[in-house]
């Protein structure tokens, strides 16, 4: 899927932006707004963007269960040359230690990830923080060209970038 961005200062335009996407196919799941005013998108009945859309939970997660992957080959290889850990604990318990470092490296990596901005909208920020509205729409490659058209006639939207929806753990934002 791709994810077109678009911005406004209004939030009068990103509901009425928000009707006309509804009108034509586009769904609550695959349309969300990202702002400081979480008041207004309630009472405008916009779709708020969620907090996997604003953190960097999911990239830094991933990136956390490699690191634990790498991590655990290493200590396994390590201790069974150095101790006689196979011997003690068997070929479950070794593995089952090196599931509990890949899943603890894993919630590292995603407790790092809840304190840091999301990699995709990071160069909205500063639009955001301003008081702009991120309106962030999710379409299958061939809705992309008509949401486009239809957006492009709405006045006080302009759009501000794509990208894939899909989560690259080591992509350099």
């Amino acid at each position: 899927m791709k994810r077109l961005y678009y911005l406004t200062y209004d939030i009068d335009v990103a509901e009425s932006a928000s009707k006309l996407l509804h009108a034509n196919g586009i769904s609550d799941w695959n349309f969300h707004v990202l702002s400081k005013d979480e008041a207004g998108i309630q009472k405008h009945h916009l779709h708020a963007a969620t907090p996997i859309h604003q953190l960097d939970i999911l990239r830094s997660g991933e990136r956390g269960f490699f690191y634990g992957v790498i991590l655990a080959i290493i200590t396994i290889v390590l201790f069974d040359q150095l101790t006689s850990w196979f011997d003690m604990f068997g070929m479950l318990g070794v593995l089952g230690i090196g599931a509990m470092t890949v899943g603890f490296s894993t919630w590292i990596g995603g407790f790092v990830g809840m304190q840091t901005e999301n990699y995709k909208i990071r160069r909205f920020h500063d639009v955001i923080e301003h008081g702009g509205y991120l309106l962030m729409i999710d379409v299958m490659p061939k809705q992309k060209a008509p949401i486009e058209i239809l957006l492009m006639n709405q006045h006080g939207v302009s759009k501000a970038g794509e990208d894939t929806t899909m989560v690259t753990p080591f992509h350099h934002a």
